[in-house]
């Protein structure tokens, strides 16, 4: 329930000029692969209508590609969940 709390507060932005608005996409980084299956599963539930997709290394490297494609290019206007283990970061320009 925790995690979830940080996700909302954390997936809100304030904007000078319009005030609080929600983020287009968030990464959350997890310490494992079982961790990140398990969280995924979560977020799929409790953001059923965000894009939620998962990165780590032992996905094979198409849907590491195809995760990362979707995160960065996802257009319908919601919020995009990203959830991986740190080797993320060697596969994404942020």
């Amino acid at each position: 329930e925790v995690l979830l709390t940080r996700i909302r507060t954390r997936c809100m932005r304030t904007d000078v000029n319009y005030g609080v608005v929600p983020v287009q996409r968030a990464i959350v980084f997890c310490m494992t692969v079982s961790h990140a299956e398990e969280i995924i599963q979560l977020l799929r539930s409790e953001f059923p209508t965000s894009v939620c997709v998962l990165y780590h290394s032992q996905l094979d490297p198409d849907a590491r590609q195809s995760a990362l494609q979707l995160f960065r290019s996802d257009t319908r206007g919601g919020l995009v969940l990203l959830c991986a283990t740190s080797g993320v970061g060697t596969g994404l320009n942020i």
